[in-house]
């Protein structure tokens, strides 16, 4: 399997334990996204070319993944349940996931359907992409499933996610306003960059796993270091080929004025062989104390919180602390 998909996979199969406890989401206001289909339901077409009937101000809330739940919540409005994945668990989003329940399973589906449909939701979100396409079809078997367009090597796809959501939930100026606050702070923030002359100031981001170490160059953190007009190290320039395996007698390839590294909830024996290799004290991020350590729930994150969250970790590191 392809390096992007298995990361992407991973939003929708795998799961982390919250609260179990049932309620009912916040109301969104309603809002018009397409032909109504009744007083009460509006027709909004997802990224499968599927008609969905929603009702207007849907109640009762089921996401699939951390992108949707991190968005909803942005939005102001809690889903009754979800299922996410262990190396994305959103501690960044704190008591706001008090009372979601947790109805994940270790399958393809990554959701205990008969779960599902005991809790009777109003409205499903999960990712519209051809290989979930599938699960999508299983999913409207039993509830009203809007599957959302989505992406993350790019800005435009990073902000898709949240504008996807308020479309299905009728709140696209609330969505709106979400994206907008991004783009201004990254704005600031990369005048900042430039007046502080770090635009050429290199900077590598390193996953860390039980299984070894992938230079990241593809992903959410990697379109905002692009917006902020940071530089990256001459074999991450291409953000279309997301990342590559590093081996430990190559570790200079991830030479910068700065290292990312976030270490997966498997990989602190790998982060500790990494630190006792003897190229690792050659580095110029090394040497000059510029190694960030960074929470791998955050920057394995994709929605617009998981994109604040890692802004403030630039801002912290990068921008203010060098």
């Amino acid at each position: 399997m392809h390096l992007r998909r298995c990361l992407i996979t991973s939003f929708v199969t795998a799961a982390f334990v919250l609260p179990a406890a049932a309620g009912s989401a916040s109301a969104p206001p309603t809002g018009d996204s397409g032909g109504a289909a009744g007083p009460e339901t509006r027709v909004v077409t997802d990224a499968l070319g599927v008609e969905v009937e929603i009702p207007t101000g849907p109640l009762r809330i089921v996401v699939a993944d951390d992108i949707a739940l991190g968005n909803l919540l942005a939005l102001g409005v809690t889903p009754i349940a979800t299922g996410v994945n262990t190396n994305s668990i959103p501690d960044f989003l704190g008591d706001q996931l008090d009372g979601i329940e947790d109805i994940s399973t270790a399958d393809s589906l990554g959701i205990n359907i008969e779960r599902l449909a005991a809790l009777d939701p109003d409205l499903v979100l999960t990712v519209g992409v051809d290989w979930n396409e599938d699960n999508c079809n299983r999913l409207r078997e039993v509830a009203t499933t809007f599957c959302y367009a989505y992406g993350y090597t790019t800005m435009e796809e990073i902000e898709t996610n949240m504008t996807e959501v308020g479309r299905a939930l009728g709140m696209e100026t609330e969505a709106a306003a979400e994206v907008a606050e991004l783009e201004r702070r990254l704005v600031e923030m990369a005048d900042r960059v430039e007046s502080n002359g770090l635009t050429d100031s290199p900077v590598s981001v390193l996953r860390v796993t039980g299984d070894g170490y992938s230079v990241r160059f593809g992903t959410v953190e990697s379109a905002l270091m692009r917006a902020l007009g940071m530089a990256r190290p001459e074999n991450q320039q291409h953000y279309q080929d997301f990342a590559f395996d590093l081996s430990p007698e190559n570790l200079l390839d991830i030479d910068a004025y700065g290292i990312y590294v976030y270490v997966d909830t498997d990989g602190a024996d790998t982060y500790a062989q990494l630190e006792a290799n003897p190229l690792w004290s050659q580095l110029e991020a090394v040497q000059n104390d510029r190694v960030w350590l960074v929470d791998g729930g955050v920057w394995n994150g994709i929605s617009l919180p998981a994109a604040h969250a890692i802004l403030d970790d630039i801002d912290e590191t990068f921008i203010t602390g060098t």
